[in-house]
This record gives C-alpha cells, structure tokens and sequence, in this order.
C-alpha cells in the first residue's frame, strides 16, 4: 500500500452563528494515498470546495486537524503555511489566472519567482512539452485560446513539483472538448510526474475517470468508492 500523504481527523467547518448558523463540513475523516487520484463529487452547497480549500490550507477549518505529508497544516503560522503551500500544493482553478502581461514561460514560472527561486528550466520544458505547449512558450495569454489557457494553468500548478493537486471545477469554463482534454491532462501529469490529484467536479463522467469517488451531502461524506481507473 501506498504512503499516506493525507490525513484528516475529524474537520468541521461552520458559517455564521445563531440563526444564520451554516455547518459547510460535519465532522470529516479521510485518507488519501500518494499518487492517487480522488474525485470529490457533490451537489452545489454539498461543501465539496470548503473541503478542498481547507486541505489545500486556504481555509482555515472550525475544528479538526489536516496532514499534508505529516505535517499538520493549522499548527503553523499563516506565513509558514503559505510557504509550505506552495512548495507541497499545486492548484487548478476554474478560472484560469493566469497574468496577462506574462509569456506562457513566465505564467509557469510565477511560483518559483514568488519562492525566490530559479524555474528549473529542464523539468518546466519536459512539463511543457508532455502538455503541448513547448512552442507556445513566448506568447501571451490573450493569444492563447482557452484549451491552451487551460494548459498553462496545469504546467503551473506542476512547475515546483508539488506532491498534491487540487483542482476545483477546472472545466467548468471549458467546452466539453477541452474538458476532455483537460482531465487527459490531469491522468498525463499523474502517470508522467507522480502526483496525487484531488478533483472537485460536478460531472459524474469524469468523476467516473478516478481511481475513487467520494460524494459529498450537507458536508458530510455519504459514499467512498474504489473506481476502475488506474495510474497506467
């Protein structure tokens, strides 16, 4: 069996107080094993992004404790999570953020920047490349179409070799081609880079794609099952 490389005890997360009183999570307990990739699936309030921003140290939870490779995330300081975020999490978003007046090269090499230290070079073209967008490298956003906007973002999320990838409704702004081509590229990065994936998606055909499916209802976990897919 694989490493553990998450680990959560009992989470709770609530909104509001009194009347207004909201419980997004209800006492959440979850492992999730290296290189695995998980689908977290659920209907619109189920509390399936809480949950990801919490694990990706977003999110500060009401109660409970998170593991990221034994390291308990809401022990430290908002700073030192920050910087072990971005070593050991890379994300994937809706919307694709990437900077405008940034080449596709620089976009994917913001988060060493922001660490204060030199892209290695040779693993971000390797990432490029195994994504198809080598020979976009000197252009910029606005120049790109969305499938390859999409691209970007993953190369991004991989650029620091983080151990974790959340992704949260990553097609959700994507046609259903680029949708298509954009959970290829979810399986592409897991079998070439080893990463373990986390992906929040409203669309069963994709959860379907995981190795495990986990559903989500009023913040609590009402299924968790073993899936045919499989790291090749």
């Amino acid at each position: 069996m694989k490493d553990i490389i998450v680990e959560i005890k009992g989470l709770e997360k609530t909104y509001g107080k009194n009347e207004a009183e909201t419980k997004a999570i209800q006492g959440i307990d979850l492992t999730i094993a290296r290189e695995e990739f998980v689908s977290i699936v659920g209907k619109s309030g189920s509390g399936k992004s809480t949950l990801l921003n919490i694990i990706g140290g977003l999110e500060r939870p009401t109660s409970g404790e998170v593991q990221i490779e034994g390291t308990n995330l809401f022990d430290m300081k908002d700073t030192s999570r920050t910087i072990f975020r971005r070593k050991h999490i890379g994300y994937v978003f809706q919307f694709f953020n990437l900077i405008p007046e940034m080449t596709v090269y620089e976009n994917i090499c913001l988060p060493s920047y922001l660490d204060h230290k030199d892209p290695d070079e040779d693993f971000i073209q390797t990432v490029m490349e195994k994504l198809g967008i080598y020979e976009k490298k000197g252009k910029y956003a606005t120049e790109l179409s969305g499938g390859e906007q999409q691209r970007v973002a993953v190369a991004r999320a991989l650029s620091l070799k983080p151990s974790i990838l959340l992704a949260d409704e990553p097609s959700g702004n994507l046609d259903k081609k680029n949708g298509e081509q954009l959970l290829e590229l979810m399986l592409l990065s897991q079998r070439y880079f080893d990463q373990t994936i986390l992906l929040v998606t409203h669309d069963l055909e994709i959860a379907r794609l995981s190795q495990r499916m986990i559903v989500l209802e009023d913040g609590k976990i009402i299924s968790d099952t073993a899936l045919e897919g499989e790291k090749s």
